[in-house]
């Protein structure tokens, strides 16, 4: 139990900063995309 905070704080932070180039290759993939406009 002792180590579950430290451990979600990395995977949180993981997360955090993983998210950042994920969300702009989804941008970019989405912009490539034949969209409705």
């Amino acid at each position: 139990m002792a180590k579950s905070g430290p451990l979600l704080s990395v995977v949180v932070a993981a997360m955090m900063i993983i998210q950042i180039p994920v969300t702009g290759l989804f941008t970019v993939f989405v912009d490539n995309l034949p969209s409705h406009q």
